[in-house]
């Protein structure tokens, strides 16, 4: 009976033991619930960087390489063979319209035959006015007046071939410019059509580039270009693209466009210059940094628009994109507050906290040519 009682006791201490480990597992877990639901109210909702939408001028460019080349430029040969018996002018000399350069020998010989020709022309002359009077009495027929007349027609045509050829000898300059090559010096003996010298106006200079195919569209007459030429660092210049070719090249694919500069001073040819051209431009446009639009898959471009703490999927247009900004043409208006970070946490209607987020800088930087085709 002792034995008995014994293990009914240790029963009873058994089950109380138990009982009091369920209880405090059970309030263990209540508390741990309890602390969660706590921290997730104090979590609240999620923060997202946001500007302000801005009206702001944005544009699209591309920096292209080009050099500087004249516009008029004459390259002067011999019309005739012989000697260069006269030479005036070496490289950097700046010359006047019609300022005589050099003298191709022979020309002696030509005045020699162009006196002969007058000579030739004076005494056909005086014989049509000789039978002219005899015809007129009727002593001779009038047969002879037209013959007489002929020869004299045929006496001032070689009168003023000689006059040109001897003109031709002399070798003169077409416009005022500067000489930049002469490939002969005095005494050296050339054959017709020998190139002698090379002259270029310096007040007529531009830049030519190429662009690429890819680009053509985009440039036009008139576009707006800032030019800068490494033989001037840090000093742009104004331009504007004045000339384009009608063709592209068909080896490197690329279109040659002129752009006029304004002031030569300094300027010379042969000058390494680059080129930002003003593709696209808009100005009093609603512009964002492109990190708040967002572009899914099916191409529906939204942005997240914030008003009283709450999170508005707002459709928007977009136009030109340059660099870290894109222009909205629809969608949003100026000083709207506008998510550009955390998007990905939010989805319309949602409450969120916003910080100010720092805005790209304005500039609009150029997009490089094409690897493939820049010059």
């Amino acid at each position: 009976m002792k034995n008995l009682w014994q293990v009914v006791g240790v029963v009873v201490i058994a089950g109380i033991g138990a009982a009091g480990a369920f209880g405090l597992r059970h309030a263990a877990g209540g508390a741990g619930k309890a602390a969660s639901g706590a921290s997730s109210a104090s979590a609240g909702p999620p923060e997202v960087g946001v500007v302000p939408a801005k009206v702001d001028s944005i544009s699209s460019t591309v920096e292209l390489a080009g050099s500087v080349e004249p516009v008029r430029v004459a390259r002067l040969a011999s019309p005739a063979e012989g000697p260069i018996e006269w030479l005036s002018v070496r490289e950097g000399d700046r010359v006047k319209a019609r300022q005589v350069l050099a003298r191709v020998g022979r020309a002696a010989g030509s005045a020699a035959r162009l006196r002969s020709a007058r000579e030739e022309l004076h005494k056909a002359e005086l014989e049509m006015q000789r039978i002219d009077r005899l015809a007129a009495r009727g002593a001779v027929a009038g047969e002879l007046l037209d013959r007489a007349r002929a020869d004299w027609e045929r006496a001032r045509a070689v009168v003023a071939a000689e006059a040109e050829a001897a003109g031709d000898h002399v070798i003169a300059a077409p416009f005022g410019g500067v000489i930049s090559r002469v490939l002969v010096d005095e005494g050296n003996f050339v054959a017709p059509r020998t190139l002698l010298l090379e002259m270029f106006d310096p007040a007529q200079l531009v830049v030519r580039i190429a662009i690429p195919e890819s680009l053509c569209a985009g440039v036009v007459e008139g576009s707006k270009a800032r030019l800068q030429l490494d033989a001037f660092p840090g000093i742009e210049r104004d331009a504007t693209v004045t000339r384009l070719y009608p063709e592209l090249d068909r080896k490197t694919r690329t279109r040659t466009a002129e752009l006029g500069l304004p002031d030569t001073s300094g300027v010379t040819p042969g000058m390494f210059a680059r080129a930002r051209i003003t593709l696209q431009e808009a100005k009093d446009s609603i512009v964002l940094p492109a990190s708040a639009v967002v572009a899914p898959k099916d191409g529906h471009k939204f942005v997240f628009v914030v008003e009283q703490g709450q999170a508005h999927e707002r459709p928007v247009e977009t136009g030109i994109e340059s660099g870290e900004r894109v222009e909205i043409r629809s969608g949003v208006s100026a000083g709207q507050e506008v998510v550009v970070s955390g998007q990905a946490k939010i989805k319309d209607q949602a409450m969120v906290k916003t910080k100010r987020a720092n805005p790209p800088g304005g500039s609009d930087k150029p997009k490089p040519a094409p690897k493939e085709q820049q010059p």
